[in-house]
């Protein structure tokens, strides 16, 4: 089987719903992302390409990726069509061919720039194959990615609760903090989601409770499960 082939059928295999299949279609994914799109990508091609170091705003980088039509806060079925694609480029000896889906990866990495978990897929892949910027880059955006995060917020009570915006960062937060959790709470209102944490601050030794605002990323779950929000997945859709 081709590369093309392979690929082809491995999306039509994840059963990923196209564009028109929902009413809310339209409202849901088309004026956000034409929006958010220019900007979000402005940031993502710089994380992915200037030198390390560079201004890369990883506030707005998050903040655009909920926005986008290729907002995937839990990254699974991301990562499983990278991991499909990356054994087809293993198993393609012809150049073109090989090129092509080396340039349809990293297409999906400008897409997921701002998601923690795709980063470090990369970061670890980046060890293993020669047509990805060197580990040093991803660790970066990783860094830059969780910096960012706990800047969203201070914990200290709902209204200042630490924001994130796929479900890979709330396990970084709690690395970052050095906090050891024994109870998790969650909290939920019309309009938000929350969860309470409940541990020991490896710092200090101490009882530590802080709050983590889980809005957009429950948000846009719960909708899809609805049958409300488009799936994020559209792989075979770029902006380029």
């Amino acid at each position: 089987m081709s590369g093309f082939c392979y690929i082809n059928a491995v999306k039509a295999q994840q059963d990923m719903p196209k564009i028109g299949e929902t009413h809310l279609d339209q409202l849901h994914d088309y004026p956000y992302h034409f929006m958010a799109w220019p900007y979000y990508k402005a940031q993502a091609k710089k994380a992915l390409t200037h030198q390390i170091g560079s201004d890369v705003n990883f506030g707005q980088l998050r903040q655009f990726y909920t926005q986008i039509r290729y907002y995937d806060p839990t990254a699974e079925k991301t990562l499983i069509y990278l991991d499909a694609l990356k054994d087809t480029i293993a198993e393609t000896a012809e150049p073109s061919i090989r090129q092509d889906l080396i340039n349809e990866f990293k297409i999906i990495l400008l897409q997921q720039c701002a998601n923690i978990d795709v980063m470090r897929y990369a970061y670890s892949l980046s060890k293993e194959v020669d047509y990805l910027p060197a580990p040093k880059r991803f660790l970066w955006i990783i860094q830059g990615i969780t910096t960012a995060l706990i800047n969203s917020g201070n914990g200290l009570s709902f209204a200042s609760a630490y924001k994130i915006i796929s479900l890979g960062e709330e396990s970084a937060l709690i690395m970052s903090l050095r906090f050891k959790a024994l109870q998790k709470i969650s909290e939920q209102s019309s309009v938000a989601f929350y969860t309470i944490y409940q541990g020991i601050d490896l710092n200090t030794g101490r009882d530590k409770v802080f709050f983590v605002d889980s809005t957009a990323p429950l948000t846009f779950l719960t909708g899809v499960e609805q049958g409300g929000l488009l799936d994020p997945n559209f792989l075979w859709q770029h902006d380029r």
